[in-house]
């Protein structure tokens, strides 16, 4: 399958300003779900995960937001699209990786995706440029609704959704916000600030989000589990985390220039030279 229209579009959500775009790259809300009376997609076979992949394509492609959606079987196309899928963060390395029936829909303008039997048999999720978990929160919830009301979810009264891994037990929430922090790391402050963001219950990955190193300047940060906690409590604790972190970068920023700014700039300007003349 070709992917020109996703290579020239100029309408994507990322090309979109948000709020705090100066640190905040993006920001994520996913939803993680499982169907009533079906194993989970790791311990079932290739006839039941097809049989989740119909019925999910079914419901999704009936919601009003689906009009743009475009609905692809992973183990129809190459490893190469799989990889591009997984760059425009549409998939997830291992859901890319996997075996057996697997798919993905999404909608790269709109910054919606809909994961089918990655760890779970199906996960939600959408992307705002910027701080915006609350934008995308509400969306994602409008959707999960929706969709709720043609698939049947299996839940436990106390346990809430059931999920693959127990820490999504609950509403199977996770909020995340990919920030940007050079400043912090050129001064050698991003550990310890990222210390005090795990001890008020939150977690830090890497770019690519759950398994994968922290690499440059670049974090992800998200709450831990989402047991006995509302979707909008999430959002505001990840929210509020988040604007004390922008606010550090941005004085550390003032601070690094302010005492070694042609250093910084002339180490800025050589690495765009290579950049820009490399062969």
């Amino acid at each position: 399958m070709a992917f020109e229209e996703l290579l020239t579009s100029n309408e994507d959500w990322f090309l979109k300003p948000g709020p705090s775009c100066e640190v905040v790259i993006s920001s994520r809300v996913r939803f993680a779900r499982n169907l009533e009376g079906h194993k989970f997609p790791h311990h079932s076979n290739a006839l039941e995960q097809r049989q989740i992949v119909d019925e999910v394509q079914k419901a999704v492609l009936t919601l009003p937001q689906a009009v743009n959606l475009k609905f692809i079987r992973l183990n129809e196309i190459s490893s190469l699209d799989r990889q591009f899928l997984t760059e425009h963060q549409l998939i997830s390395a291992e859901h890319a990786a996997s075996l057996g029936e697997r798919a993905v829909a999404f909608d790269e303008k709109d910054g919606l995706s809909f994961l089918v039997n990655e760890e779970d048999h199906l996960r939600l999720q959408v992307f705002r440029a910027g701080l915006n978990l609350k934008d995308a929160f509400q969306y994602l919830n409008q959707i999960d609704q929706a969709l709720g009301k043609q698939l049947l979810y299996a839940k436990d009264p106390q346990l809430g959704y059931l999920t693959a891994c127990p820490t999504n037990l609950g509403n199977a929430m996770r909020a995340s916000v990919m920030l940007h922090l050079p400043a912090l790391v050129y001064s050698n402050r991003a550990a310890q600030v990222l210390q005090g963001v795990t001890q008020v219950g939150l977690t830090v990955r890497g770019l690519q989000g759950e398994t994968t190193q922290i690499s440059s300047a670049f974090f992800q940060i998200s709450n831990q589990s989402s047991l006995g906690k509302k979707g909008a409590e999430i959002v505001e604790h990840v929210d509020r985390v988040a604007r004390q972190i922008i606010e550090v970068e941005l004085q550390t920023q003032k601070a690094v220039f302010q005492k070694e700014g042609l250093k910084l700039q002339d180490r800025i300007c050589r690495a765009l030279g290579t950049l820009k003349n490399a062969r």
